[in-house]
């Protein structure tokens, strides 16, 4: 394991936390609730902007640090337990910018009067779960026949395997790792496939149950939003259960396919490469429960969504007896 193969492994996440502030609704600042159009004042522009430079430096320390390790540390097992030991330190150290901030924005909203003269309302949509919130399940039996059709093929070419089955692989493709042959090993990625389509499956049933969230402020947009969120992600669960299976159809036959290796290195990062463009795509074009889809804005500024902050612990974990949503 290479310290370049290392430094990538940090870029998606790295993203993901500098720009947490620009992706959640419109009505949220560092799990503080705050009034739509708060979300757009200056002082908030400049708050966003803080943390996100401060990620982006600690962001830049942590990749230095894999970048100049020493290549004895990145060999085998040790880069395994090295790079863990990083993502979860790196973790670490952003929760706590973040709850930084979030102590922040709650003394910006007590010191403040944006509740002044407005109502507090909880809006529900009766008519929500009628719509059509999800992609049907249907879809999955193009993953499933992926999964009969390699386990079909193991079976078939079993005898075929080599006595040494390799498990983990470099950034160049090249084998790291190896297992003896047995039913249980040369089976292991068909039984991969079939677990990943069964979590994907429950993701896209949850997708059209969890609980609706709809702004008070402005329910007509943030109803449409929240219906495109829901099928944007639906769509995207499918495709991922796709692209998933294919890849690990690949996997299974490296060792049987001439060049398996550079095989299945080109098609490492054609389908992870599209699925994080993919997700980076809906992050930035759908945001948190679709507060980035760009629908006419109708709102009632005399209206306010109930201030729900006491049951956000930390700003992260919800923590409400009363609320009868099980999602």
């Amino acid at each position: 394991m290479n310290t370049f193969s290392l430094a990538i492994t940090f870029i998606p996440l790295a993203l993901f936390f500098i720009f947490i502030p620009y992706l959640t609704r419109k009505t949220e600042s560092f799990g503080v609730s705050i009034p739509e159009e708060i979300y757009a004042t200056s002082e908030m522009k400049q708050l966003r902007k803080k943390y996100a430079l401060l990620t982006v430096v600690v962001s830049i320390v942590v990749f230095g640090i894999v970048l100049v390790s020493p290549e004895s540390i990145m060999e085998d097992k040790k880069g395994g337990i090295f790079l863990t030991f990083l993502i979860f330190g790196y973790m670490i150290i952003e929760f706590f910018i973040y709850l930084y901030f979030h102590r922040i924005m709650k003394q910006r909203k007590k010191a403040a009067t944006w509740w002044d003269d407005k109502t507090e309302k909880v809006m529900v949509h009766t008519t929500f779960r009628t719509q059509q919130l999800r992609f049907s399940n249907k879809w999955f039996i193009i993953p499933f026949l992926i999964f009969l059709t390699t386990t079909t093929l193991t079976y078939v070419w079993y005898a075929q395997f080599p006595d040494q089955l390799p498990t983990n692989f470099d950034f160049l493709g090249e084998a790291t790792n190896f297992v003896s042959k047995s039913y249980l090993s040369v089976f292991a990625l068909p039984l991969t496939q079939l677990f990943l389509i069964a979590l994907f499956f429950a993701v896209n049933i949850l997708i059209g149950k969890v609980k609706q969230q709809i702004s008070s402020e402005n329910p007509d947009r943030s109803l449409q939003q929240n219906v495109i969120f829901r099928r944007r992600w639906s769509l995207y669960m499918i495709a991922s259960s796709i692209l998933l299976t294919i890849w690990l159809f690949v996997a299974q036959f490296i060792s049987l396919l001439p060049k398996g290796n550079h095989v299945f290195t080109v098609a490492s990062v054609i389908i992870h490469g599209l699925m994080l463009v993919g997700v980076i795509y809906l992050a930035f074009s759908t945001g948190q429960g679709g507060s980035r889809v760009k629908i006419a804005d109708e709102r009632n500024d005399k209206i306010i969504d109930r201030d729900n902050d006491r049951y956000w612990k930390l700003g992260v974990f919800y923590v409400n007896k009363q609320d009868p949503s099980i999602f």
